[in-house]
């Protein structure tokens, strides 16, 4: 209700119902449906039934930041086509009295619908289409002295990280019916890839000397890939008998899983003659 409210202007709807919904089965043989589900029922005027509606708002502001929303659609009797797009980075940023710069948190995202119905009524197709993503960013650096009784010693630290993901889903349902039966074919594909990287360079040097004492850095990196593929058939016949049916359902599912990352560490510590250093790499990769 909030969406409708929102998006479409009143004086094209005639009527919003809340009603709990039966699953098509259940709608089909006339049984009773123990999980219904809340939906909304929009119904428009006769006279406002082809047409387009749409609305974008953006703003900008200081320190990059940004707000933008885009809807639009297209509708008539047979069918409905709608697109919203989202991307934002306002009241996303959060800050830490032990860290230097802010968190930066962007998110972005764009989905469409689209809903067919032949002239008869009996076939319905439901396609949509989904893509969300986020960028976070995160600096800190770090500068203090430790006095101790005989001595002194600065520690500097600066650490990095970011993270990208993003995600594709794509969802295709195709109903048709008849007096004596229905069919249902599903298909569902959704690929989300993940990569992180972060970076930490620390040093402590003498506070009167000036003289290091140990430094060194570490860095890792990640990468993520998903995929997966969904496919169902189901096949609903009436019986002569009154809430009998015959029914038929077969599935089929694939995925995918990638993993790739390392793990890189130096590490120097300074002696008065000599310096001992420690390096050291690792590399990972999962494939299922």
């Amino acid at each position: 209700p909030v969406f409708v409210s929102k998006n479409l202007p009143a004086k094209i709807m005639q009527q919003i119902k809340l009603f709990e919904k039966k699953s098509e089965k259940s709608a089909f043989l006339g049984s009773h449906d123990d999980n219904p589900k809340q939906t909304v029922d929009v119904k428009i005027r006769d006279d406002m039934m082809k047409g387009w509606v749409g609305n974008v708002t953006a703003g900008a502001g200081s320190e990059d930041r940004f707000k933008s929303k885009a809807f639009v659609a297209n509708f008539d009797k047979f069918k409905q086509i709608a697109i919203i797009g989202n991307g934002s980075n306002v009241n996303d940023e959060s800050r830490s009295f032990s860290t230097t710069f802010p968190q930066k948190n962007t998110n972005y995202s764009l989905g469409s619908n689209l809903n067919l119905r032949n002239k008869k009524g009996n076939i319905l197709s439901d396609i949509s289409y989904k893509f969300s993503g986020n960028n976070i960013t995160n600096e800190t650096y770090i500068n203090k002295l430790n006095t101790l009784k005989d001595t002194s010693f600065i520690i500097d630290q600066n650490t990095k990280n970011n993270q990208v993901r993003n995600s594709h889903n794509v969802d295709a349902k195709v109903t048709k019916t008849s007096a004596k039966f229905m069919s249902i074919f599903k298909a569902a594909a959704s690929y989300s890839n993940l990569m992180s990287d972060n970076d930490n360079k620390y040093r402590t040097i003498g506070g009167k000397t000036g003289i290091p004492i140990i430094d060194g850095e570490q860095r890792s990196s990640d990468k993520n890939l998903t995929e997966s593929v969904d496919l169902s058939y189901d096949y609903i016949r009436k019986l002569k008998k009154t809430n009998r049916s015959f029914s038929i359902k077969t599935s089929l599912r694939v995925n995918d899983r990638e993993s790739d990352g390392f793990n890189y560490s130096k590490k120097t510590i300074h002696k008065e003659n000599n310096s001992y250093i420690t390096d050291q790499k690792n590399t990972s990769n999962l494939n299922n």
